[in-house]
């Protein structure tokens, strides 16, 4: 947070009042970005289940639903009398409502095999964005598309502040081998996008 604070302190116009504010939008944004990234592996770094992997736990519970409902048809009468008596519905009750995870988990199977393996890190481009909307709503300051990285760029003075707020925010995320190009122009287009809530009247 102290280091948020610096930066943004050292950038030309900002009122010193604001800053406290701005810090702590920019380090919700951070939070925000950890948020949607659930799982943790065993170096500390974090993801979220890939597509690849919803295929396969689906698929998974595709094969044991099958295997229930084989071995549905194939209770003893004693057991058969239990379960019906436990599920208080009669059998073919229970086997249509087995029968219709099944149906669920094909069309979810399908669904899953028409999406790409990998898919944009939508949580990204939200936090750049939220920075974006940092820099016009609480500091005051119009955001540009000027890189951190441009020559005779400090990042205290123009655009290119933006540019660095945004990089110390993805830092604080966990993410410092990134492009910010790209990621920049996102924050930009959300934060003039007409449609969205916060530039509705």
């Amino acid at each position: 947070m102290a280091m948020l604070q610096r930066l943004l302190a050292a950038i030309h116009g900002v009122d010193p009042a604001h800053i406290p504010l701005a810090t702590d939008a920019l380090m919700e944004a951070a939070d925000d970005y950890l948020a949607s990234k659930p799982i943790v592996d065993a170096q500390g770094r974090r993801s979220r289940p890939g597509i690849s992997e919803a295929r396969g736990s689906v698929l998974s519970l595709h094969k044991s639903l099958a295997a229930v409902q084989a071995q549905l048809s194939a209770l003893p009468l004693n057991a058969f009398t239990e379960l019906v008596t436990a599920y208080d519905a009669p059998m073919g009750r229970l086997k249509e409502d087995v029968a219709q995870v099944v149906q669920a988990t094909d069309a979810a199977l399908k669904s899953l095999k028409a999406q790409p393996d990998k898919a944009p890190d939508i949580a990204r481009h939200i936090v750049a964005f939220q920075v974006a909307r940092v820099f016009r709503d609480i500091l005051q300051i119009k955001p540009t598309a000027t890189r951190d990285d441009a020559e005779n760029v400090t990042g205290t003075r123009g655009g290119a502040a933006y540019a660095t707020a945004l990089r110390a925010t993805y830092a604080i995320a966990g993410l410092t081998q990134i492009k910010l190009g790209p990621l920049i122009d996102v924050g930009l287009a959300l934060l003039d996008d007409p449609e969205l809530p916060h530039n509705l009247p």
